[in-house]
């Protein structure tokens, strides 16, 4: 990590030196008890069009059979190194790998998610064509415990990317993140990420790397699906649902990441930097559905559903649609009994397919329109982009930009 610096400076995104052409690519894997998963992820790892990578898996105390599945893959292939020790959290599990790791180029990974073949040969392209860039995310496809996919993500939100450091600051850490397995980074500014702090992330070690990395670096986004993310029984989105308990996590959350990275930036010599709870939308969000589940009195809802809406639509992350959709979303919750509240929440704003096959559809209704707009007579035969499927497959509206992210289990 960076030494300590007494004085306080301005951010300003890292100098980063140039690039081998063939650049090694270190994959770091936190795992616990994912016998069920850890081998198919390992497989997508080793089925990648560039070989030339390292995959460092840190067991991290499994009680289940799973060292077994990674032992098996690491005597079968030298690209593969585990790692073992006693159980301390995902922050332990992805220090440990990261103190393994060589490669000038970094993906993190949750074992339970998969790669797509070509995922590392886009990540090297990428870092390649934009030099400046120390940290870079892609979309992903939620998919269930059978493999099935869901939805597209991000759904309404759309990525960020340059020098966004003020807006972070300006927003109490939010911005379209995406969670570990499309985490993707330069050594260069790793050395200022890890080691992670362990007590504050025994989970979610990701929201650290993923609100830290655009104080520190330019963000780029790699505009293709090319992880697999898999919500199941046994992961932190396994409910999917919006309750109290949900909303009291995502609080504590919030609360963590902050102190980890104000105490981070503390270190670095960025005093002046702090993110704030109250100035994070999802912070306020999350205390007003404590409020919904709670509190069946109207006009105490209706007097905070107000102040909501005054933070909603004075946010710049957030569309005119996502906020006008928020709006009525919100807006219902207060007037239903309280005790379908968290299902209409849950069913509003969480990954479905539902959603996924209204977005699709809506997609290919502009494009139709469009198309009969600019006439038939420019070509014989449609365009790909006229007939393109992709838009059938969403992710979440309203709620976070992104899922809350999958904290391994310790």
């Amino acid at each position: 990590m960076a030494s300590s610096n007494p004085s306080i400076q301005t951010l300003r995104p890292l100098d980063l030196p140039e690039l081998p052409e063939r650049p090694l690519v270190s994959v770091i894997m936190g795992n616990y008890n994912y016998e069920r998963y850890v081998g198919q992820a390992i497989e997508s790892v080793l089925n990648q069009t560039n070989g030339k990578f390292e995959l460092i898996v840190c067991d991290d105390g499994s009680t289940d059979g799973s060292c077994d599945v990674i032992e098996r893959y690491s005597r079968a292939d030298p690209r593969v190194r585990f790692l073992r020790k006693a159980n301390g959290g995902q922050a332990s599990a992805w220090n440990a790998a990261y103190a393994q790791s060589s490669g000038p180029i970094l993906c993190t990974m949750d074992s339970d998610d998969l790669f797509h073949p070509n995922k590392l040969e886009m990540v090297v392209r990428h870092f390649r064509a934009h030099p400046d860039s120390g940290f870079a995310i892609h979309p992903m496809m939620v998919i269930d415990q059978a493999g099935e996919e869901i939805q597209r993500i991000p759904y309404l939100s759309r990525f960020e990317e340059g020098w966004i450091a003020d807006r972070i600051v300006a927003r109490g850490g939010r911005w379209p993140f995406m969670p570990s397995s499309a985490m993707c980074f330069r050594r260069d500014l790793g050395a200022s990420l890890f080691p992670i702090p362990e007590p504050l992330f025994r989970l979610c070690a990701d929201s650290f790397v993923f609100t830290l990395s655009p104080m520190l670096t330019n963000v780029s986004i790699i505009d293709e699906v090319l992880t697999d993310y898999r919500i199941h029984g046994l992961n932190g989105m396994t409910s999917n649902d919006i309750d109290d308990a949900t909303a009291c996590r995502e609080i504590e959350f919030i609360q963590r990441t902050h102190v980890g990275v104000n105490a981070r930036l503390d270190e670095l010599g960025y005093n002046g930097s702090t993110l704030k709870n109250d100035s994070n939308l999802e912070f306020i969000l999350n205390g007003f559905y404590r409020t919904l589940f709670a509190d069946r009195s109207l006009i105490r809802l209706s007097g905070q559903y107000s102040r909501v809406l005054s933070r909603l639509f004075q946010d710049d992350l957030y569309s005119l649609l996502q906020k006008l959709l928020g709006a009525a979303v919100y807006g219902i919750a207060i007037v239903l009994p309280s005790r379908y509240r968290s299902r209409w929440l849950t069913t509003a704003l969480r990954p479905n397919r539902t959603k996924a096959r209204v977005k699709g559809a809506l997609g290919y209704l502009g494009r139709t329109l469009r198309r009969c707009k600019g006439g038939f007579d420019r070509s014989s035969s449609p365009s790909r982009s006229a007939l393109d499927t992709r838009g059938f497959r969403g992710g979440p509206v309203g709620g976070r930009c992104c899922p809350s992210p999958k904290p391994s289990p310790d």
